[in-house]
């Protein structure tokens, strides 16, 4: 089956509409996501009104209606707004002050011999419902996008072309997106995105020191090497598939730091994927 033939989704007079769930690692097919959403457990804490701050940068403001509409009947939850909102004592509204930062997160469709480039040549049937549903929750609190150079052309030149009511499309097309790179200059033409200026670390450690959701790391398995060995990625979150993949990208090398990490979340899926979330250790 082309690659063609799985953006469109007519292979097999399949008339569903597929959705392609793209990580760093490259695109890889997803079920229904019709069926996929009905069982993720999407928290409706969207509030009424837009979200603080959300004009600023191009980030269009995020209603619940909006919400709404990015994934159908589902609503987008968009953490830490309980703490910006605002404590009334007599007429005096005194605002609440933010408590912690923003989470920095990335996730790999994985082999279980390490490979996470191009998952599409090994993912044959694993893709499953629960797999889609924790998708769809890990997208649902992000309101941010970083992206590499390569992902981000790659992206670009598909997503803000796609049929419109596509789910990954709606999400991603509005986000905000930084992207870095070395080679490109000046404006970005896909909506919402421009260059990150200045060193990546210094960038994205402001970023997080910021108002929003959580930050999403996608399309470039360097970005993620990078953003992990400086300690400012949060979560890690690696969906091995039951399969030996042979030869491809890894996301680790021989030379790599020594790294402690501590497992936050495990999930077994009924085709037999761990989905393994890690996060850095304390010293």
């Amino acid at each position: 089956m082309t690659e063609q033939e799985y953006m469109t989704g007519q292979k097999d007079n399949v008339t569903a509409k597929k959705v392609w769930f793209i990580t760093g690692a490259g695109r890889c097919m997803g079920t229904d996501i019709a069926k996929a959403a009905r069982t993720a457990e999407w928290a409706a804490r969207v509030p009424a009104g837009p979200a603080p701050g959300a004009n600023k940068g191009g980030n269009p403001a995020m209603t619940r209606q909006a919400a709404a509409r990015r994934l159908p009947g589902l609503a987008s939850f968009h953490p830490g707004y309980s703490l910006l909102s605002v404590l009334s004592i007599g007429c005096k509204e005194t605002p609440v002050r933010r408590t912690t930062m923003r989470k920095l997160t990335a996730g790999l469709f994985c082999s279980v011999d390490g490979v996470v480039e191009s998952p599409n040549l090994w993912q044959f049937d694993s893709f499953d419902d629960e797999l889609g549903a924790g998708m769809g929750q890990m997208i649902g609190r992000v309101d941010t996008a970083v992206l590499g150079r390569v992902g981000y052309q790659e992206w670009a030149g598909y997503w803000p072309q796609a049929a419109g009511g596509d789910p990954f499309g709606d999400f991603i097309n509005p986000l905000p997106k930084f992207v870095a790179s070395r080679t490109l200059s000046g404006g970005l033409e896909w909506q919402n995105s421009r260059l990150i200026e200045g060193p990546l670390e210094e960038f994205v450690a402001d970023l997080k020191n910021g108002h929003g959701g959580e930050i999403g790391v996608f399309a470039s398995i360097s970005l993620v090497r990078q953003l992990l060995f400086a300690g400012l990625l949060d979560s890690l979150t690696l969906m091995v598939h039951p399969v030996i993949a042979g030869k491809g990208r890894r996301l680790f090398a021989d030379g790599d730091p020594l790294t402690r990490l501590e497992l936050l979340e495990s999930q077994q899926t009924s085709k037999g994927n761990m989905v393994l979330s890690y996060g850095l250790r304390a010293s």
